[in-house]
């Protein structure tokens, strides 16, 4: 899990304070007896870092823990309008955008369908949906911590692979555009916000860990959408690895390339849509969540075999214990798609099969997933703000 054992320095108050504020997000209606407990800090320096947050407009007393011997133990919960960020996800033919609450709620989503976003047309699709939502905030909209920004390591690369006609006009310019950090400067003149950017499958796995309960250990994080991505999550912490690579999954081969020579091809949305076509007569649009979920098993059984080497790799090296699979594929595909891995994984009877799940966060994962990362720069219990050894 993350660090939650508090530090003694003068110089780690701000780390002390982000791992309170972690676990009362973590454990709701904690008391400060409990935290005292978790951190090994003392009760009079619980109680000063309390009265602080609960100024600062960050967590609120709510009432009093029962059934408990002696004095009744006050319940802190986070507030949830104590803070904002504000995600935008680009692909490769969309862009989305979200509005999340400090306590993990999505409270405003927006998505348009664009394929590859050319810059003026992508500027003028986020100044829409921004304006929106500021003017659902109002005077909330002080709040908003900075804004994230996620999208797909090597954007410019595999188009035609994944159905991006790379023939049409001006994709050339485009390419070059996103391939900068452009975008994301404009943004913060823009909006004289701080702006972060993130790959969109470590994003999506950063909104998991920060608003899990109880928190994450052991998980890697599958993220599904036009091409495929992943994050590897140890003891409350993305790995980022020397380059920040880490949990590179859809670079990895397959085993025939019936269905995409890599694994960010053949477990795609892409491929569906192409399998779909090719095997059903049928396409992504057209199915139906109450009797087309054989169809997703269909082919999820079939890409996933494809994909064997890759996932006994995966288990291999970092043996996870869940595989959680969000992005951009749709929530009820997901079981039918877990079933078949579980089932792939299950016979490789050398390892240790992890539980295959949902991720919390679905719909507008990318964007979730942006939007929480200027409150986990500001807010997460992260050792790398720690500057002495403890």
């Amino acid at each position: 899990m993350m660090n939650l054992i508090g530090s003694t320095s003068e110089r780690s108050r701000s780390f002390n304070e982000r791992v309170v504020l972690q676990l009362i997000r973590q454990y709701p209606e904690i008391s400060r007896q409990e935290i005292a407990s978790f951190t090994k800090l003392s009760a009079q320096t619980i109680s000063v870092i309390t009265a602080s947050l609960i100024d600062k407009g960050f967590i609120i007393s709510s009432g009093k823990v029962e059934g408990r011997r002696g004095q009744p133990q006050k319940k802190l919960v986070l507030n949830g309008a104590g803070a904002y960020g504000v995600g935008i996800n680009i692909d490769r033919d969309f862009i989305s955008v979200a509005l999340i609450n400090f306590g993990g709620e999505p409270i405003f989503q927006r998505e348009e369908r664009v394929s590859f976003p050319q810059e003026k047309h992508a500027k003028a699709i986020v100044c829409e949906f921004l304006s929106e939502a500021a003017d659902f905030l109002g005077q909330n909209w002080d709040k908003v911590r900075g804004i994230g920004v996620s999208r797909p390591d090597y954007m410019e690369e595999w188009i035609e692979q994944l159905g991006i006609n790379s023939k049409q006009r001006n994709v050339s310019v485009g390419l070059e555009y996103w391939s900068n950090d452009a975008f994301e400067v404009w943004l913060g003149h823009k909006f004289d916000l701080p702006v972060l950017r993130e790959n969109d499958a470590r994003a999506a796995a950063m909104c998991e860990l920060f608003f899990s309960t109880p928190p994450l250990e052991h998980v890697f994080y599958l993220y599904i959408s036009t091409a495929v991505g992943g994050c590897i999550v140890e003891k409350g912490e993305c790995l980022e690895g020397a380059s920040g690579a880490a949990g590179q999954f859809g670079l990895l081969y397959t085993k025939t390339g019936k269905y995409g020579e890599r694994v960010l091809e053949a477990l795609s949305l892409t491929s569906l849509q192409r399998y779909l076509v090719s095997n059903c007569n049928t396409t992504f649009d057209k199915l139906n969540m109450l009797k087309d979920t054989n169809l997703i098993h269909e082919w999820a059984t079939n890409v996933v075999e494809d994909s064997r080497h890759a996932f006994t790799a995966l288990l291999a090296l970092i043996n996870p214990s869940e595989i959680r699979v969000g992005g951009r594929i749709p929530t009820w595909m997901i079981e039918p798609f877990a079933s078949a891995l579980f089932t792939m994984l299950e016979s490789e009877v050398v390892l240790n099969t992890p539980r295959v799940v949902p991720a919390n966060y679905t719909n507008y994962s990318g964007a979730s997933g942006a939007a929480v990362l200027p409150l986990y720069e500001m807010f997460a219990p992260q050792t790398s703000i720690l500057t002495l050894e403890q």
